[in-house]
């Protein structure tokens, strides 16, 4: 359980992922590529269940994905 914010971990793919909780079920995701590129993600959740968006139908890049199953992971953990 992630007990204070923001927090910043890496993922597979070597991208560095700043996550910062804006409010009880929204969390503002910094992705700064390997590549240099970078990318922001505004995940808003449905209360009590981390890994369910308000947004379904969002598009959600490859590495914005990888991002959030990182976090999920740690988040959970």
């Amino acid at each position: 359980m992630i007990k204070s914010y923001p927090i910043s971990f890496f993922t597979r793919d070597d991208s560095k992922v700043i996550v910062d909780k804006l409010s009880e079920n929204e969390y503002f995701f910094t992705i700064k590529r390997e590549n240099g590129e970078k990318d922001t993600l505004t995940w808003r959740t449905v209360p009590g269940e981390i890994r369910k968006s308000t947004s379904p139908d969002e598009k959600i890049a490859p590495h914005q994905q990888q991002a959030l199953n990182a976090f999920w992971e740690l988040y959970e953990y």
